[in-house]
């Protein structure tokens, strides 16, 4: 999904954040008729095409993020993936243009821990004014994972408001 994000500034002008989402499916390259690194090709070739400021991966294995680090430049890009211990077989990536907030860019990775069962955790990327939340909560249809889910989108929200509160 990609969406405009729109936030009115002092003054009354307005800052413009376009903003793409998308579930890579990685684990599914057998359902593909392309490995996984080339897969990520052509899907970064249409995500790039739109001219987004923040890219929000779910599902990304190592051969993808390989392929996002050689596209996405550090020059260019500031690229934020799962930092900690906490290994699953697919993880989330954010990708932001440098030039949507240079240097004042901080990213963060949160494992959920105990809250899991999947491996599942958060990445946030925080520039100037804007907060963006990447987050693949735990799935599945038992009562056990709708209360990891509802549990992790509590971590979330808590960690978006302790932020927001820092200013």
């Amino acid at each position: 999904a990609a969406s405009d994000v729109y936030k009115r500034q002092e003054g009354g002008s307005e800052e413009r954040l376009r903003l793409v989402t998308l579930n890579v499916d990685g684990l599914s390259s057998d359902q593909y008729d392309r490995p996984a690194d080339e897969r990520m090709e052509k899907i970064l070739d249409e995500v790039l095409s739109t001219r987004p400021d923040v890219v929000l991966l779910q599902e990304v294995t190592g051969p993808m993020l390989a392929t996002v680090e050689r596209r996405c430049a550090a020059a260019t890009w500031k690229i934020v993936k799962r930092t900690h211990a906490d290994v699953g077989n697919y993880f989330n990536v954010t990708v932001a243009k440098k030039s949507w907030g240079g240097t004042d860019q901080t990213g963060r990775s949160i494992s959920f821990g105990a809250d899991t069962d999947q491996s599942r955790h958060l990445l946030f990327l925080y520039s100037r004014e804007w907060s963006v939340t990447n987050v693949h909560a735990e799935s599945g249809p038992t009562a056990r994972a709708s209360d990891k889910r509802q549990d992790q989108l509590q971590i979330m929200s808590r960690r978006q408001e302790s932020q927001h509160s820092r200013g």
